[in-house]
């Protein structure tokens, strides 16, 4: 919601822990929680040390063996940065929102991907943890894969181009 909110007023880019840590707050006081500064530190750093799913990182290493990788996320360039070095992944690209200075859904965010990869847009395949990342990738005309972990219901009338239940299934379906 916080990200979509900054987003939409298009004024003033706030970084991904600003936001994440004006959520934590916001839930803390609506929870009557309260907590020091040295624990909000803790629990905000650790949205950038989270752990892939467990079929990420193999597929990942599959999938670059066949085609050119890039990353595309809401948080900030060196987050991604540590992240791709926690999977060992050579990625072309790494596409933070502060670099297109908006969060997805925005079709900034992906025009930026789009350009920084080199493709044309139908020549990247956007995968998306959430179907409105998918709409926003297939609204700049990327083909999409949503990996619906949940078995949640398209809420929306874009047909995406695979929808898989696991990185392991869409791996499978890229790599046949």
């Amino acid at each position: 919601e916080y990200t979509y909110v900054t987003t939409m007023l298009g004024k003033e880019h706030l970084s991904f822990e600003t936001l994440t840590r004006r959520a934590l707050e916001y839930t803390l006081k609506f929870f009557h929680v309260v907590s020091n500064e040295d624990r909000m530190r803790d629990l905000v750093d650790a949205w950038s040390k989270l752990s892939p799913f467990p079929d990420v990182r193999d597929g990942l290493h599959q999938l670059e063996e066949k085609y050119i990788l890039g990353m595309l996320s809401h948080g900030d360039q060196v987050m991604l940065g540590r992240l791709a070095d926690r999977l060992g992944v050579k990625f072309q690209s790494i596409i933070a929102a502060d670099i297109a200075r908006v969060y997805k859904p925005h079709p900034r965010i992906y025009t930026e991907a789009i350009r920084r990869m080199g493709k044309d847009a139908s020549n990247i395949l956007h995968v998306a943890g959430s179907a409105r990342d998918a709409i926003g990738a297939k609204m700049v005309g990327m083909k999409t894969a949503w990996i619906n972990r949940k078995e949640l219901p398209m809420d929306w009338n874009y047909p995406l181009d695979l929808e898989v239940k696991s990185f392991q299934e869409l791996t499978a379906a890229l790599l046949p």
